[in-house]
């Protein structure tokens, strides 16, 4: 079994970020943060690993170019519309974000896992690594 069908079996998928996920990233971020001042500044943790540099061949604030990349898990169908665990209505319930050397496409760094904490231990952060 490959890592989809574990992910379809657990009652999740995995696809790329797009624009239209991130506040629900945000919100995701709000209560998946461990560190109380982290969780706080969620919007701007996510719009910050979200910069793009300011145009071909230019660098980022820090450190040589790179390729933004990220993922999201989604959950089809919340289970308890309700439950005060509901990640704010969302369909997100995990998400990673990283960026990937343009030099050498084979180097990369994770800047973000987060898991909804009412969706941990299924293997969410695993999928979106």
């Amino acid at each position: 079994m490959n890592a989809d069908d574990r992910a379809a079996a657990a009652g999740f998928v995995v696809v790329p970020l797009a624009d239209d996920h991130v506040s629900a990233v945000v919100a995701l971020c709000r209560v998946a943060l461990d560190l109380p001042d982290d969780a706080a500044e969620a919007a701007e943790i996510v719009l910050r690993l979200r910069e793009q540099p300011a145009g071909p061949g230019a660098r980022a604030s820090t450190g040589p170019p790179r390729r933004l990349v990220g993922h999201v898990a989604l959950r089809p169908a919340w289970p308890s519309p309700g439950d005060p665990d509901d990640p704010g209505g969302s369909a997100v319930i995990g998400a990673a974000l990283g960026s990937v050397a343009q030099r050498d496409p084979t180097v990369g760094h994770v800047d973000l896992v987060a898991v909804h904490p009412a969706a941990r231990r299924a293997g969410i952060a695993r999928a979106l690594l």
